[in-house]
């Protein structure tokens, strides 16, 4: 029957349960010691009965973290990560333990031929913005891009508004305006 049995316990007949990797959080695991030990008592999930094995989970008694991830993640709005593994396709970003989303290769801002993994290393913080969530599949896709646009925004808005509150003679080219407005200090003779 499945349902939740103490690790380790002797389950009768010398029978033992295998817990995979891929079962031991919602996050990737590197290193199954950060999770558990030999000889450590855990309580988890019988998910598969064999004939010849018991298929184990312990992930299945935590918090899934992409229940919530369409409201905590909105579409256009940016967001920190940390890059966890570059593929021929795009860069993988770790946005919360479990929760993972693709940059397009197409949205990483970086030319073609160009050295991906060299621009994205693993571990990296990254800023990025969701464009897409499915939560049915568990699939965001995140770009790197947009975070530029919306800087190069910013900063059009910002002298935008240096612009419309400067005091201004109507004299002098427009170059002489850029110049003011990028070095306040300068006079004009």
């Amino acid at each position: 029957e499945r349902g939740l049995v103490p690790a380790g316990s002797d389950l009768g007949g010398a029978i033992q349960g295998l817990l995979h990797v891929s079962e031991m959080g919602w996050a990737r695991v590197a290193d199954t010691t950060q999770v558990v030990k030999p000889g450590d008592p855990i309580t988890v999930k019988v998910l598969r009965l064999d004939k010849d094995k018991i298929a184990l989970g312990l992930k299945q008694l935590m918090a899934d973290p992409w229940s919530a991830v369409p409201d905590t993640y909105t579409i256009g709005h940016a967001y920190k990560g940390r890059v966890t593994r570059v593929a021929d396709f795009g860069v993988f970003v770790e946005l919360e333990a479990g929760v993972e989303g693709l940059v397009p290769l197409s949205e990483t801002g970086i030319a073609k031929g160009g050295d991906v993994k060299k621009a994205f290393p693993a571990g990296t913080s990254l800023d990025v913005v969701v464009l897409e969530v499915d939560a049915a599949t568990r699939r965001i896709r995140l770009s790197v891009t947009a975070i530029q646009k919306m800087h190069e925004a910013d900063e059009v808005r910002e002298y935008t508004e240096r612009v419309d509150t400067a005091p201004s003679d109507n004299f002098g080219s427009l170059a002489d305006k850029l110049r003011d407005a990028l070095d306040p200090g300068r006079r004009r003779v």
